[in-house]
């Protein structure tokens, strides 16, 4: 290839590369804005979008089979058929999209679901009617590493977050099923006892708590709230809180213990190691106060009723029009707004929630 080949073929890449991250960056706004059909089309470029640090791709999957080996899902009907369902990367993003999983699990002759073994445990409990009927077999990514997938007896592959373009581009096809997690309710008693025995006052409700969001950086800078600002929900009497936080918070709670505000943190609860027992704890609560992260499809899932406290610039999964007060993928939670970059009214909204006693959140879920 002369130099003048290599040239030209460099600034094709360049532009198809512009596209590719053009286009992922324009599903996100157009999911901002409650434009579904366009925008779930384009949200599979985030299969092929570079992304920064160790994940390769915007959505970055195991993928067992190339779609030589095994087509690729487009949107056929699956009566009678066998589909592979492959987990997304983020934890949050596996939780949420597996809400709708219950619509396919119906229509498909027989669904595979391949997750990561933080998830397994859960899954099974919360689709082990689905699995004893023989609609739903759910498999590691082990099994996947190995090879152990009967490929001959599948139809379609699919990634997970890939569903929606094919099925659920009307916002009236979401939440179909509540609750549509289940936690160990053993594990969750006795939490919530163990609780209630610390608590330093009598105690009307419990309250699950998480301030701080996103992986690193700029990222989690934007979607957290700092830890002096956060500890005004505590003025609330009556009130225990339960820190569901994943990462290093104990330093933080003994500080706010120290200041004499009525807040638990258990060493025997690691979501990073152990998301199942995490999911308990979650459930032992009544309520929860959370910002946007894996903390909400918990409790939205387990449908407690949460109050998410969510940024100016949250992600595709929120709609950005602040009519909007209640989450379309989780009917039980509801959404405290950051305004021109104070925290100040979101945290007093979750503030007068809790003195409320928690209701149920009510409000729009969409403005289309």
């Amino acid at each position: 290839m002369s130099c003048i080949q290599q040239d030209c073929s460099a600034d094709i890449d360049k532009k198809q590369q512009t596209i590719i991250v053009g286009s992922w960056n324009y599903s996100n706004i157009l999911l901002k804005h409650q434009y579904f059909e366009r925008g779930w089309r384009l949200y599979d470029y985030g299969l092929v979008s570079p992304a920064n640090g160790k994940q390769r791709w915007q959505r970055c999957l195991a993928k067992p089979f190339s779609y030589n080996e095994l087509a690729l899902w487009r949107g056929e009907c699956l009566a009678g058929k066998r589909l592979l369902v492959l987990d997304e990367q983020a934890i949050g993003d596996g939780m949420q999209f597996l809400s709708l999983l219950d619509s396919l699990i119906s229509e498909a002759g027989h669904l595979d679901l391949l997750l990561s073994d933080r998830l397994i445990p859960i899954y099974n409990r919360s689709f082990a009617a689905s699995i004893a009927s023989g609609k739903l077999t759910i498999w590691s990514r082990k099994f996947a590493i190995e090879n152990k997938l009967p490929l001959e007896k599948i139809d379609f592959q699919t990634p997970l977050g890939s569903i929606c373009r094919h099925r659920f581009t009307d916002i009236a096809t979401y939440s179909p099923t509540v609750p549509v997690l289940y936690a160990n309710t053993d594990l969750a008693a006795q939490l919530r006892s163990k609780y209630l025995s610390q608590s330093k006052s009598s105690v009307r409700q419990i309250v699950g708590i998480s301030w701080r969001g996103g992986p690193k950086g700029a990222r989690m800078k934007r979607k957290s709230v700092s830890v002096s600002e956060f500890s005004s929900i505590f003025s609330i009497e009556d009130t225990l809180f339960i820190s569901l936080q994943y990462g290093q918070s104990k330093p933080i709670v003994d500080r706010w213990v120290a200041d004499g505000h009525n807040v638990i943190h258990d060493d025997t609860i690691d979501p990073l190691k152990d998301m199942d027992n995490w999911l308990s704890q979650v459930s032992a609560c009544d309520a929860v106060v959370s910002v946007a992260n894996t903390t909400i499809h918990g409790a939205g899932g387990l449908n407690i009723p949460t109050m998410c406290l969510l940024s100016e610039d949250p992600d595709w999964r929120w709609f950005v029009d602040p009519n909007v007060q209640r989450s379309y993928w989780y009917p039980s939670v509801g959404i405290a707004r950051q305004v021109d970059g104070s925290w100040q009214t979101a945290l007093q909204k979750a503030t007068n929630w809790v003195a409320d006693g928690c209701p149920r959140p009510t409000g729009s879920i969409s403005t289309i």
